[in-house]
């Protein structure tokens, strides 16, 4: 099973001897298992009194604070594109809705839906993120 791709588009376990990952997997795949992490004892015992304390293994290579300057910044750029790319889609659709109420000879509150959806898209996709946002 090592090394396998699931049938399903996830990533299984990593084989044990390959320590490198790939940049794209780093950016793209937060859930990276690896052999290594499976068989790490991770202080505490799991249970409410004592929860597992996970850290960083030693030499892990998806460790961010080993990566060079170099990458640091090559992957904030790679994620800083990416989020303004969609929040500039959002902008770009309203530039057409005169063109599309015409095309499709519908009314504001229609040709408006797609951006309201997309907005909507936008709130539930964060509050169902893996990282949520820590709230007050």
């Amino acid at each position: 099973m090592a090394g396998e791709k699931a049938g399903n588009g996830a990533s299984a376990i990593e084989s044990p001897e390959s320590r490198e990952i790939p940049y794209w997997r780093l950016l793209t795949d937060q859930g990276v298992l690896t052999q290594e992490i499976i068989d790490h004892h991770y202080p505490g015992s799991g249970t409410a009194e004592d929860p597992y304390a996970v850290t960083w293994l030693p030499q892990d290579p998806r460790n961010p604070m080993q990566f060079s300057s170099k990458k640091k910044w090559t992957y904030t750029m790679v994620m800083a594109v990416a989020t303004l790319a969609v929040a500039l889609v959002s902008s770009a659709y309203t530039g057409g809705v005169l063109e599309i109420e015409e095309q499709f000879e519908i009314g504001t509150e229609v040709a408006t839906l797609g951006v309201s959806l997309f907005v909507l898209g936008f709130a539930i996709g964060m509050s169902s993120s893996p990282f949520p946002i820590s709230r007050p």
